[in-house]
């Protein structure tokens, strides 16, 4: 069965690159809005977030202690990724499941999603 990634990101550009990366080992969704995503879960639970953390609106710390702090979501990893440092303190806050900084490998980075869908 494939796995399940949900990638959340502002950028167009970063959002293809991702999916024509990672669809050929993962089944891929994409929300160019974080506005959409309480619409998406409400229909449909993904097997982890990747999430950027300089969202507009509402940012990926947000969006990941939402996930953590729903019942239906809490047990779904997610991993912030940004071009920004954030402190190891926000991260811990967050409670997100991992990091990754931008500019990341794709070879890393799957790495990284395999480790947390095993």
């Amino acid at each position: 069965m494939e796995r399940t990634i949900l990638i959340i990101d502002d950028d167009s550009a970063i959002l293809d690159m991702l999916d024509m990366a990672l669809s050929q080992n993962f089944s891929v969704q994409l929300i160019g809005n974080p506005e959409q995503l309480e619409h998406h879960l409400a229909n449909y639970l993904p097997d982890l977030f990747l999430i950027d953390y300089g969202l507009p609106f509402k940012d990926g710390l947000t969006i990941c202690k939402e996930i953590k702090e729903n019942e239906r979501t809490k047990h779904i990893p997610v991993i912030l990724f940004s071009a920004n440092r954030i402190s190891e303190i926000i991260l811990r806050d967050s409670h997100c499941d991992d990091y990754i900084q931008k500019p990341f490998d794709l070879w890393q980075l799957e790495l990284v999603l395999k480790k947390h869908l095993s």
